[in-house]
């Protein structure tokens, strides 16, 4: 007869043993977050690694810096993990000389803002300044830079204007004539002023066509008399009404 072939014996695994180390993992896992959240609370606490310096960097010619340390105060009083970076950057940003801001921290006590400012074009009415991307800001009048051209009309025509200040400025230098102000009132009429002082008033129409009207009578109208003009007035269809200064009206010889 056939010997049978004996089964292996079979060994179940121990249920407590897969117990054990299913407790023993989660174990671990519970302690290792306890000591992730005690560790983010701890470095982001306020009193953990203060914030002792503050260097501001740019080209800063025209924003306060004392309301720059004003704007970020609140904000740096807390620690190097606390500190809220898009928070500070919005803060400062909402300055009106302040174009863009960008905040670093470096270890372990210290955060770098560097400030980069409007650039202003021109003056917009009496208070306010155009920039370069054609925005409209107001800081204190006080930080105006001097020289700029003054544009004034209706809100929203600031583009229009400055756009009309460049075409014009470029022809009328050809005789010589300086562009230092251009102003468009509630009618959308146009007037202009040059830097001796003379204005030119151009009526609702300021196309090329007028400006070219202009250039050729110029040289004409100066010629005419050795007085500074007062002011030229191009609303008439066939022709102008000129007005020379007075002895009185001159402006002091420099």
């Amino acid at each position: 007869m056939a010997k049978r072939r004996a089964r292996p014996a079979h060994t179940p695994w121990p249920y407590w043993s897969v117990v054990w180390r299913f407790a023993l993992h989660g174990l671990i896992i519970l302690g290792l977050t306890v000591v992730m959240v005690r560790g983010w609370e701890y470095l982001h606490h306020p009193n953990t690694l203060a914030i002792r310096n503050v260097l501001i960097e740019g080209e800063i010619r025209y924003q306060s810096r004392s309301e720059l340390t004003e704007a970020m105060a609140p904000l740096v009083s807390g620690g190097f993990f606390s500190l809220d970076l898009d928070e500070l950057e919005q803060a400062l940003r909402a300055l009106p000389w302040v174009y863009a801001a960008t905040v670093r921290r470096i270890w372990p006590d210290q955060v770098v803002v560097h400030i980069t400012e409007e650039v202003a074009v021109a003056y917009w009415g009496t208070d306010g300044l155009m920039t370069q991307y054609g925005e409209i800001i107001k800081p204190a009048v006080s930080s105006f830079p001097l020289g700029l051209p003054h544009l004034q009309g209706n809100d929203g025509r600031h583009r229009v204007l400055m756009n009309r200040y460049l075409a014009v400025q470029a022809r009328l230098a050809d005789i010589d004539l300086e562009v230092v102000g251009l102003y468009e009132d509630a009618r959308r009429a146009w007037r202009i002023e040059f830097a001796d002082g003379m204005q030119v008033m151009m009526g609702r129409r300021v196309d090329q066509a007028s400006v070219e009207r202009l250039v050729r009578m110029y040289p004409h109208i100066r010629a005419h008399r050795e007085q500074p003009l007062k002011h030229i007035d191009l609303r008439y269809t066939n022709g102008a009404a000129v007005a020379w200064l007075n002895d009185t009206e001159r402006p002091p010889a420099r």
